[in-house]
């Protein structure tokens, strides 16, 4: 499907940038953020995917100019039992969360690491927040939204 601008979507009255970082561990999860990015884009926003996923999976779906792919292997770091069950306790997370851990348990030499990233994701305009989320106090504004699937 080819986005054009005039396929009749009116665009949000302010354009938002959205960078979107998706693990490239099966296609299962890439597949999903493909509706939730054209979606954005049809709303005049630009969208850049980060990813370990090949760019075909976006690109023959998706063809526009507000579409920008960055190749990362990323890992969500969710702990799993199967297929459809995450840990709570281990699901999604925040950067900052995570290292506070390490910071904890190697002593508060490496806190300004922890105070940093808090202060960049201060930053975002809102945080876009999943179920089985991990406190995120650093974000000033969240949303929260239900898992996304395929039907």
């Amino acid at each position: 499907m080819r986005i054009e601008e005039c396929e009749g979507v009116s665009a949000s009255r302010k354009h938002l940038v959205f960078a979107y970082y998706v693990t490239g561990h099966g296609f299962g999860h890439a597949t999903r953020v493909v509706e939730v990015v054209r979606n954005l884009i049809l709303a005049g926003h630009d969208v850049h995917v980060v990813t370990g996923a090949p760019d075909f999976v976006f690109t023959s779906e998706i063809q526009s100019p507000r579409l920008f792919i960055r190749k990362v292997l990323l890992d969500c770091g969710a702990v799993q039992a199967d297929a459809l069950t995450v840990d709570r306790l281990h699901g999604f997370f925040s950067w900052d969360f995570i290292y506070a851990e390490y910071v904890m348990a190697a002593g508060n030499h490496h806190r300004s690491i922890v105070w940093q990233i808090a202060e960049d994701y201060s930053h975002c305009e809102f945080l876009i927040r999943l179920p089985g989320f991990c406190p995120m106090p650093a974000f000033r504004d969240v949303i929260d939204v239900p898992l996304v699937v395929l039907g």
